[in-house]
């Protein structure tokens, strides 16, 4: 009777730590999505310098980038839009390809038409 407890005991321990496993590893895939989805292009102010993400490769912005929407963004951080209005990118700013502005708590503002 013993032994059949003992054998239940590592059973159940060995199932629980498989189990575990399980959600850790869900878990990462799921955040690996999530910073995988946050490398869509964009100009972003990092280290207080601004850099470009395209696919999986970033660099420093060294020249003048111009936008779809015609909104211009410079290499210190200014972002004119095709409107004329001029603000600067925050750390952890960013603007997509489009013109749209993502905050660093990710709410975001439309393009400028």
């Amino acid at each position: 009777m013993k032994k059949l407890f003992m054998v239940f005991a590592i059973v159940g321990a060995c199932t629980t730590v498989a189990v575990a496993q399980d959600s850790s590893a869900t878990s990462k895939s799921s955040t690996d999505k999530m910073q995988h989805h946050e490398m869509k292009d964009c100009i972003e102010m990092q280290g207080g310098k601004v850099v470009v993400m395209k696919g999986s490769t970033v660099s420093a912005l060294s020249n003048d980038l111009t936008l779809t929407n015609g909104t211009v963004v410079k290499s210190d951080g200014t972002v004119k839009s095709s409107d004329g209005t001029t603000t600067k990118l925050q750390e952890g700013e960013k603007i997509d390809m489009d013109g749209k502005m993502i905050k660093k708590d990710g709410t975001s503002t439309p393009p400028q038409k």
